[in-house]
């Protein structure tokens, strides 16, 4: 018959498995919704509850789990098929973070990945493998790194691919006798 005064949680990252001691929510908050800051982008945590009243503390609460969202992991298993000015990158997709990705980012390298240049998004955007890099120099070296993206930002950026542009012919002069 107490007033709730404040709630306690105690959370699970390994499937509810086992939950760390009660902590306090702070600020103090008696009124639902509460709100649990600290937590970790893309993590899944099992969450109980408890009501704390000047007569003690109740019983947990039946867990229930959520998807902190986040960033997407970075792509992974790039591979490059060149054109003259174009290379078409395929690649494995990260975990979204929780969040559907909506677009992919490249950095481009011509000194053999010493530097990047800055990310640049895909435009028009593009969500799905293969994407396709434009504007590229004939006959050069290139690296290229990808980042994925959702509404929450950039992610991690991939492993480099490396690849040479080709040449286009314009016309071939044949000599003979």
């Amino acid at each position: 018959g107490a007033s709730t005064t404040n709630y306690k949680y105690a959370l699970s990252t390994d499937g509810g498995s086992a939950y760390g001691e009660p902590t306090a929510v702070d600020p103090v908050d008696a009124v639902s919704p509460i709100t649990i800051s600290g937590l970790t982008s893309g993590t899944t945590y099992h969450i109980k509850l408890k009501a704390v009243t000047d007569a003690g503390d109740s019983d947990f609460s039946s867990a229930t789990s959520i998807l902190v969202p986040g960033v997407p992991s970075a792509p992974t298993s790039l591979s490059a098929t060149s054109g003259t000015t174009t290379v078409s990158i395929a690649f494995t997709a990260g975990a979204n973070g929780g969040s559907a990705i909506t677009n992919y980012q490249y950095a481009t390298s011509t000194n053999s990945g010493s530097t990047y240049s800055s990310f640049t998004a895909l435009d028009p955007t593009d969500a799905t493998t293969p994407i396709t890099v434009t504007g590229l120099s004939e006959g050069t070296a290139y690296y290229i790194k990808l980042k994925a993206v959702n509404e929450y930002g950039a992610g991690a950026e991939s492993s480099a691919v490396s690849f040479t542009q080709g040449f286009a012919i314009d016309y071939l002069v044949v000599g003979g006798g």
